[in-house]
């Protein structure tokens, strides 16, 4: 029987380059995302030429969501993209932007991690991954509201490995910087990337396919860094 991953929030480039890779590698997969998102996943879907074996538009409404995701059961992973990609500065940001990003990155993303967890646990086990920007770490000119619901998550994460942990389920993250194409990733011009090769996202897709491998059983809680080494420098 084939691996099943589950993958949900944002169906963009960076969900369907993983979805590739997974199918490729014998893997079959299913989407949910945000009924407000509804048309546009389902399009992006139908064009990427993959076969998802599952679908759904969720409603983020705690008492109809765990329900939702149980109908895009069973999977033995799930992976996660944040939706909101907006940057702001502090000085900058409108209350709107603060309210997007922490209802998008934080309230619905935990309630649809736990949703995916009660399942994994249910089962005995799993692997749950979660893509985070490194703007969570970089202290960056129009990084800030990025930055601050993606740690908030962290941490919420961080919490969830430590009681999953017993149950068999890993709780691990990605955290991308310096790849094209993912969260405007201008937000780290000027950064200091000590690679001087261009990260893509497939990078990014192979990082989240091995930390739902079986080469990944015994990590729980880490913090896998796509970045080229921007980490090493981050002064924020």
């Amino acid at each position: 029987m084939s691996a099943h991953a589950l993958i949900a929030g944002d169906i963009g480039p960076l969900a369907l380059d993983i979805a590739a890779l997974l199918t490729k590698r014998g893997w079959d997969i299913s989407f949910g995302f945000a009924q407000e998102d509804g048309e546009a996943a389902v399009a992006r879907i139908s064009t990427s030429g993959l076969a998802p074996k599952r679908m759904r538009a969720l409603d983020f409404a705690p008492d109809r969501l765990a329900v939702q995701v149980r109908s895009l059961a069973p999977f033995d992973s799930f992976i996660l993209v944040p939706r909101w990609s907006g940057y702001a500065s502090v000085l900058a940001v409108q209350p709107a932007a603060w309210e997007a990003a922490l209802s998008q990155n934080v309230a619905e993303a935990a309630l649809v991690v736990k949703a995916a967890a009660d399942i994994l646990a249910g089962q005995g086990g799993g692997k749950l991954v979660t893509v985070l920007s490194a703007a969570s770490y970089v202290a960056e000119e129009g990084g800030c509201v990025l930055g601050v619901s993606h740690q908030a998550l962290a941490v919420l994460l961080k919490q969830a490995a430590l009681e999953l942990a017993p149950r068999g389920v890993t709780v691990n993250k990605v955290l991308v910087g310096g790849v094209a194409g993912l969260w405007q990733d201008d937000v780290f011009t000027g950064a200091p990337v000590p690679l001087t090769a261009s990260g893509n996202l497939r990078d990014v897709s192979e990082a989240c396919h091995y930390l739902i491998s079986d080469a990944a059983a015994y990590l729980t809680g880490l913090e896998l860094p796509v970045d080229g080494g921007l980490l090493l420098g981050a002064k924020g």
